[in-house]
């Protein structure tokens, strides 16, 4: 669309995730700052061609539950996508909607609803808890994702750790939510609510990983994204 065109986005490119070179990766104050600027420049003109960019558009569930339309990339600030938690739809995967990180920098702009979440701080560190220790002592298996466009494997190395909530969040529509690369953090959007966010995924670097906390054995977990049918979109037009 022309209005994303104007503004720098590549919309003929929809990777999953941007990768860059070490000295290209801005701070994570930098980014949140441009990122939720751009997302103020966008935010109307995306709600106002909204029903077109569903019609036009392509995406993902993405296994914890909401859908991921990509809008495009920005050579800086990285992947920008629509995310949409339809009231009484989603389609969660086995492992539900788990305390995770990720490998980038993160900045949305709430678009319709109230977007909530909990941020978690590790308080402890283990290496290969056999599966009754862990359960006793309250720990979770951290599980990388390693996810493509279309799904993927997610295995553990061993490491368990304990967490506990540091915060509890809300984010208005209007409002800005912000996530630094590796904060564990999880979702709590009610199943009869509907939120939707713009959001910009930064840059990251190939070493980096996402990692997912799992009250479960080690067995690697194999999850698909889903695609997003019309049906779909049929149901979240009318919640906009």
């Amino acid at each position: 669309m022309l209005f994303l065109e104007q503004a720098g986005i590549h919309t003929d490119i929809k990777r999953t995730h941007q990768i860059t070179p070490e000295g290209y990766v801005l701070r994570a104050d930098d980014f949140f700052e441009r990122a939720g600027a751009m997302l103020d420049q966008l935010s109307i003109p995306v709600l106002d061609n909204i029903k077109s960019i569903l019609d036009n558009g392509s995406g993902r569930w993405n296994p914890m539950g909401f859908m991921v339309l990509p809008l495009g990339s920005h050579q800086e600030l990285g992947i920008l996508r629509l995310h949409i938690w339809p009231k009484d739809l989603r389609k969660v995967t086995t492992k539900g909607e788990p305390i995770h990180n990720h490998a980038w920098h993160l900045e949305s702009r709430i678009l319709k609803g109230k977007y909530t979440d909990k941020i978690y701080v590790v308080r402890e560190r283990e290496i290969s808890l056999l599966e009754d220790e862990r359960k006793e002592r309250g720990f979770l298996r951290v599980f990388n994702i390693g996810f493509g466009e279309r799904g993927g494997t997610l295995e553990t190395d061993g490491l368990c750790v304990r967490v506990e909530v540091g915060e509890d969040r809300i984010a208005k529509a209007g409002e800005h939510h912000s996530i630094e690369q590796g904060v564990f953090h999880q979702t709590t959007i009610a199943y009869d609510k509907f939120v939707s966010t713009l959001i910009f995924d930064a840059p990251t670097l190939p070493s980096l990983r996402s990692d997912v906390l799992i009250d479960g054995p080690a067995a690697p977990i194999t999850e698909e994204r889903y695609p997003i049918t019309l049906e779909d979109i049929d149901t979240v037009k009318n919640q906009f």
